[in-house]
Parts: structure tokens; sequence; C-alpha cells
């Protein structure tokens, strides 16, 4: 027998196979750990961000939101102005029945579709989107625009020019028995709220 072939090292093929499945594990458990310090995080110090769910729709309290004291109120017919851009509800259905064939109605919930138009009279661009309006109720339960589903063409989202102006529509699902609706926009950069009463 030869020498070379005694000092020759045995090789463990099974020793990297193991040493990645552990690696693996742990930087799972440490990614759910992350996690969950995250999700103990955000339900701490954010409770007022805490939703009620009732099928499809989403609820929050507004009890539980910051008080706004820049609050301006009008009825439908009348123009609101934030920030010099011009706000007015065009038209509103109430029990809108939807055109979409992807959309399947809840039978507790109506449709509430609000036809809105924007006009900027400012100098400078103005950031505007569905989402900055909501639907709130007597209850105090407020219900943010859907997509499938809504009335076209839909109020989406972009930038409005000096002296330009957009028109669409923001569809609601609201619970059948809800009454008092108000529409509400809320703009981010100056803070100001505005409602509108619904008929």
């Amino acid at each position: 027998m030869d020498q070379a072939e005694v000092t020759q090292p045995i090789q463990k093929s099974g020793s990297n196979k193991t040493i990645f499945v552990v690696l693996a594990i742990a930087i799972i458990l440490f990614l759910c750990f992350c996690c969950g310090i995250f999700m103990v995080m955000v339900l701490v110090i954010n409770p007022a961000s805490t939703t009620y769910s009732d099928n499809t729709t989403i609820r929050q309290e507004l009890e539980s939101t910051p008080v706004i004291e820049n609050i301006q109120r009008y009825e439908d017919d009348e123009v609101a102005d934030v920030e010099d851009v011009d706000i007015s509800i065009v038209d509103e259905i109430d029990n809108y029945v939807s055109e979409d064939e992807f959309y399947t109605p809840n039978p507790e919930e109506r449709l509430v579709a609000v036809q809105v138009s924007m006009e900027n009279k400012s100098n400078g661009n103005y950031y505007f989107s569905s989402y900055y309006f909501n639907i709130v109720d007597e209850n105090n339960f407020s219900y943010q625009s859907m997509y499938t589903g809504s009335k076209e063409p839909n109020l989406e989202s972009g930038y409005l020019g000096s002296d330009e102006k957009v028109n669409g529509w923001i569809t609601f699902e609201v619970p059948v028995d809800a009454e008092d609706l108000t529409l509400t926009y809320y703009d981010y950069s100056s803070g100001e709220k505005i409602e509108f009463s619904l008929r």
C-alpha cells in the first residue's frame, strides 16, 4: 500500500448541507421575530389606526383620529375652496347599481356614487386623489372609496396645473341603513378638511 493512499483525508459530503439548512432556519426565525416586533410597535404606538372590518367595508371611528379644528362644512350645491382649488359636487346617486361584471353586490351594503369636480385656480400644481375623499355616516363611521364596481369615469389621482379642471365619480360601499351621509375631503398639504352634506 502506498503512503499517499493512507494520508488522504476522508471527505464529509453532508457537512455543507447541514450548515446551509441550519443557517436558513436561523434566518427565517430572525425574520419572523422582526415582523412580530414591528406588529407590536404598530399596535402599541399607533392604536388610532385600528379598523373594524365588516365584509369588504373598512370602518374607522372618527373619534379615534386626531381632532382637526379647521373643518369647513358645505351643502351639496355649494363650492368649497381648498388651497385655491374649487371643489364641488356635480351629482350623486344613492343606491347606485354597478355595471361592473366582476363586482358582486353585498346584500347588507348599498353603493353611493358621488360625482366631484375640482378646478385649480392657483398658480402652481395641485395633487388630487379620490382616496382623500371618504363618506361618514350618522354613527361617525368612515367609508373609503372603492375601485371594483365603481361608477365610471372614476376620479383617480394626479396633478392639476393652473386653471386645469377634473371631473369624475367616486363610489362608496355603505350599510343599507346608513343615514345622514357626509362626503369629506382632507387636504394633506394644508391640514384643511371640508365636509359636504349629501342629500
